[in-house]
């Protein structure tokens, strides 16, 4: 069976390695694939497994949710449709921290999503961790046309003013 993260393997020698415990993810790429694989496969218990500690504590608190200590009823009743690894800042065999930018393609009661994610994660006593996510910041939308005021003349050509023509209904 094919892995869930996208990668042209199946599951027991992608994310199923990790997932089963046998090895570590070396990489934030790595850690931030078989998390997504353990939503997919609904482990809760890896990704609470690989939520950095810190960030563990505040969720047993019931502080923070912290993106794994206990998922969300929506994402353990999503079925996970895909995986696309967008952008890599660090995150190397050899760093401290990485980023990984993702979109992860899910369907929840018939209609399809994506979530946009800023995966933020570190490494702790050798190990990879999830520490948080951020929403990646998105632009704000431009109009093509000027907004036609109340009393600007109506855009259809009558010579009336917009609020007194085709605004009235609006």
């Amino acid at each position: 069976m094919k892995c869930p993260c996208g990668f042209d393997a199946a599951f027991e020698d992608c994310c199923g390695r990790f997932l089963s415990g046998k090895l570590q993810p070396q990489t934030a790429e790595e850690l931030t694939r078989s998390r997504y694989t353990a939503y997919a496969k609904r482990r809760e218990d890896y990704l609470e497994d690989t939520l950095h500690p810190r960030e563990r504590t505040k969720a047993a608190r019931g502080k923070t949710w912290a993106g794994g200590a206990r998922s969300e009823p929506w994402a353990r009743d999503a079925t996970w449709d895909g995986l696309e690894i967008r952008e890599l800042e660090r995150g190397g065999a050899e760093d401290k921290d990485g980023v990984v930018s993702y979109s992860a393609r899910y369907t929840l009661k018939g209609v399809s999503h994506t979530l946009e994610e800023r995966a933020l994660l570190e490494k702790h006593r050798g190990r990879w961790f999830y520490v948080k996510a951020e929403q990646p910041e998105q632009a704000p939308a431009v109009r093509d046309q000027l907004k036609v005021g109340r009393n600007d003349p109506c855009p259809c050509g009558s010579g009336k003013k917009h609020k007194k023509c085709c605004g009235s209904s609006q």
